[in-house]
């Protein structure tokens, strides 16, 4: 269940079956997390996660190392937390050093109705020789791509398609796609901030 709200950090006016709000227009919340790491011989890479193929939503399809949606009774932070050790195996002490590095706001349209969406967007370094593991199913594997292969990845169709952008929020940030080697730099950072 879903608490349904008059905007961000405001009251919950009601509750909704997690699937049901798009049909309603509805803006839904998620916590999203790049894991990266300083691997010694391939530079910084990231963790990506590969749906299950049971999945309801996007089956198979590429998604952030840990991610979901912010339920009933959870702050943002929480929700990460526990994503990271019910998704992907980390322990807490690992998970707790999550760091909050922003938001990407936009409108999703598809076949069963347009989504307001806010994802909440944070960062953490794994240690190299960590390797995360599948734990309640919902993701089929992880994969350490380099920054290279995650931009190759993007541009393709594989990608979920708000995990892409939550993973191009992640390399704008840290300057693996800047002003000067995109010329719709400014198009793009801006589809990833709607004003909500």
């Amino acid at each position: 269940m879903f608490e349904v709200s008059a905007g961000p950090n405001l009251p919950a006016l009601f509750e909704m079956e997690r699937s049901a709000i798009s049909m309603f227009g509805i803006r839904s919340y998620g916590s999203h997390m790049n894991g990266f790491v300083r691997h010694p011989d391939k530079g910084l890479c990231l963790w990506i996660a590969r749906r299950s193929d049971t999945k309801a939503t996007f089956p198979g399809k590429l998604d952030n190392m840990v991610a979901g949606g912010i339920g009933r009774g959870l702050g943002i932070r929480e929700t990460i937390i526990k994503e990271c050790q019910e998704e992907a195996g980390l322990p807490l002490d690992l998970a707790d050093k999550v760091v909050s590095v922003g938001l990407i706001s936009y409108i999703y349209e598809d076949e069963r109705g347009i989504q307001p969406d806010i994802q909440y967007c944070f960062d953490l370094e794994i240690p190299v020789d960590f390797v995360p593991t599948v734990v309640d199913g919902e993701v089929k594997e992880f994969q350490l791509c380099t920054i290279d292969e995650v931009k190759q990845l993007i541009v393709g169709n594989d990608f979920k398609p708000n995990c892409a952008a939550v993973t191009l929020h992640f390399l704008f940030r840290w300057g693996f796609i800047t002003p000067d080697l995109v010329s719709d730099y400014a198009e793009i950072v801006q589809l990833l901030h709607y004003k909500f």
